[in-house]
């Protein structure tokens, strides 16, 4: 399995735990998609972006505002920068 595969399975596995409140399973699979789009795609690529924020969500939804709020910020510096034309399909 490929990086981006692996990056979609681990996407769909904490979505589909997300929704069903099982914060504890989604939270590392979050965690690891994160890693994993930092690698395959780059700290800047907007899918890191949205793996930033899927993990700050989560992060709200257990209290801890604190460890989300960074999430956040860098997922906004990403997405409000112009974009890399090498991430660009």
């Amino acid at each position: 399995m490929n990086l981006l595969d692996e990056l979609q399975k681990s996407i769909h596995l904490a979505m589909d735990s997300y929704e069903q409140g099982d914060y504890r399973t989604a939270r590392p699979l979050l965690e690891r998609a994160l890693a994993i789009s930092e690698q395959a795609l780059g700290p800047n690529h907007p899918d890191t972006a949205s793996a930033l924020n899927n993990l700050a969500l989560l992060l709200v939804d257990q209290g801890d505002y604190a460890a989300a709020r960074p999430l956040y910020e860098r997922a906004l510096a990403i997405s409000s920068s112009p974009p890399c034309w090498s991430t660009i399909e």
